[in-house]
């Protein structure tokens, strides 16, 4: 039945309520529950706040029966077999003065009291009280946002046609590895293979950030294998405006031949002490 889910509506005539099934509860709102989807982010998109722009398919009430189900607003009528209360009383024997009384979720109308007129379904749900829609949300990503956040649209999960409060969406945000830089808390990492005759002479090279910048990285200091670089303020942004660190975490890579290594390391010599 397109109306399966929804709780009982009362206690069945004369019975009273022996199962506390009913009555304290008549006014308490129910909530549908919620949707969780998590969202893959570039790291270019969390360092630039770049807003996401995410498609899903959702379910939504039938904007024509909204939410009835049926053609008419008298369509939909009381379910005859549980008199509109959703719930049938089964009364069982079970040995000589001595019956069993359960309460059941009556199988004609699925719970809900109601049903629709023969004939007279929602051309547009068929009857089902909701329909299948895309639907496009725009993602606003803030400054310091990393793996683990949440973003929450209230209201927006799949629609439920038999609660009082539609339940939250909730994106989860996830960051996607990158090809050469690696967030560690507001830290940028990028591991730089250089060789020897630049670890002694000193580096220049340029990469591309986050934001397209080139940045022109040089250093005159003899560079240790596994020693590290800071570059002030060029980590990730933070909440406050400021920005982490980005560190180059050097490796040095060693000669095949080291005659040929040699020459190099003379002839760059040559040319510093010229230039100096």
């Amino acid at each position: 039945s397109p109306f399966s889910g929804m709780g009982g509506m009362g206690g069945m005539p004369g019975m009273g309520d022996p199962f506390g099934m009913f009555g304290g509860n008549r006014n308490r709102k129910t909530r549908g529950p919620d949707v969780v989807k998590e969202i893959d982010v570039e790291l270019e998109d969390f360092y630039n706040c770049t807003p996401l722009h995410i498609k899903l398919k959702k379910k939504s009430i039938c904007p024509d029966c909204k939410g009835t189900g049926g053609m008419y607003d008298s369509s939909v009528i009381s379910c005859r077999n549980c008199e509109g209360k959703g719930r049938i009383l089964k009364i069982r024997q079970i040995g000589p003065g001595m019956i069993q009384q359960s309460e059941e979720i009556c199988n004609v109308c699925g719970g809900t009291g109601k049903i629709i007129k023969e004939g007279e379904k929602c051309r547009t749900c068929n009857g089902e009280r909701i329909i299948l829609s895309k639907v496009k949300y725009d993602i606003p990503l803030d400054l310091g946002m990393k793996t683990g956040d949440k973003i929450v649209k209230e209201g927006e999960a799949h629609a439920n046609p038999d609660v009082d409060i539609q339940g939250d969406l909730i994106f989860i945000i996830k960051e996607k590895p990158h090809d050469l830089f690696t967030r560690i808390n507001n830290n940028l990492f990028y591991k730089k293979e250089i060789n020897l005759i630049d670890a002694l002479c000193g580096v220049s090279f340029d990469i591309t950030h986050l934001d397209k910048r080139k940045l022109l990285i040089k250093s005159k200091d003899v560079i240790q294998p596994n020693s590290k670089m800071i570059v002030r303020n060029e980590g990730m942004p933070l909440r406050d405006g400021s920005y982490g660190d980005l560190i180059f975490d050097f490796s040095v890579k060693l000669p095949e031949n080291l005659s040929d290594e040699r020459k190099e390391y003379l002839q760059k010599l040559i040319k510093m002490n010229t230039n100096n």
